[in-house]
């Protein structure tokens, strides 16, 4: 992939639903679809385009994953971590998820960001299932790493976002399987853990990144309350939270990690 941006990235940042429209309005020197990459699939949720698009600014260049596949599209976990293995590969100095999350927090509003300082799991078993290379030990299989998101990475994440006077929360994410949303009792369940946020994405590509020992930071933007009795709640309704309420909060952030 270096190749085809012609430089080698500082940071890799894979987008979720909706964050498209961030990488739209950087500056890309190229673009290639997911469909000419070996070993990626095609994302079926909308909101995730499946494009990589190529970002250099004075502060170093950036490969922007837009779109990512999950295991209840049926994809295999090994080419859900994609994002993992090309921060491995390239030697990248980071990697920043990124994500549109429910507001588990009472007092979460619509267009908060979090930068996440650790994670709880509510994985199937059939998560610890996943095809794997040949060549993979069964210590790889089983990393435990004590802190999943790097705390140095995500002192300079925060640098961003203090440039760019963009407020960023700090907490803990749950990361569930999907494709559903919570039950009233499943969000108070979360709460007494004290989560902030809860998201149906990003676990494979932190198990990965933790066996190759990438360097991972978080963030996550609420797109919607959980919980609120009454509310209409869908896809389309985050999408559109992330357009207008989030995503030109995170293209301020890219632009100071970048520097554009």
């Amino acid at each position: 992939m270096i190749q085809e941006a012609g430089f080698r990235p500082r940071w890799i940042i894979e987008l979720g639903s909706g964050f498209d429209t961030a990488a739209q309005s950087l500056s890309v020197s190229r673009s290639v679809p997911y469909s000419e990459l070996a070993g990626f699939m095609i994302p079926t949720t909308p909101g995730h385009s499946g494009v990589v698009r190529f970002c250099i600014g004075s502060r170093g260049g950036a490969f922007f994953l837009c779109g990512r596949s999950h295991l209840y599209e049926g994809t295999p976990f090994f080419n859900i971590a994609n994002a993992a293995r090309i921060a491995s590969i390239t030697d990248a100095e980071g990697l920043l998820l990124c994500s549109a999350c429910g507001g588990v927090d009472p007092y979460a509003g619509i267009g908060d960001i979090h930068l996440f300082n650790d994670v709880i799991r509510f994985p199937p078993h059939r998560w610890s299932h996943s095809e794997r290379p040949a060549a993979e030990t069964f210590h790889d299989r089983m990393p435990s790493p004590r802190k999943p998101l790097n705390p140095h990475f995500s002192n300079a994440v925060t640098d961003a976002a203090r440039r760019a006077e963009v407020a960023l929360n700090n907490g803990v994410i749950a990361l569930v399987t999907g494709p559903c949303y919570e039950t009233a009792a499943e969000i108070e369940a979360l709460r007494r853990l004290d989560v902030s946020a809860v998201s149906m994405s990003c676990d494979p590509v932190l198990k990965q990144a933790a066996r190759l020992g990438v360097a991972t930071a978080m963030l996550g933007g609420i797109a919607n309350i959980a919980g609120q009795p009454g509310k209409r709640l869908d896809h389309q309704l985050i999408l559109d939270n992330v357009s207008v309420n989030i995503a030109p909060k995170f293209v301020r952030i890219f632009r100071e990690l970048i520097g554009l």
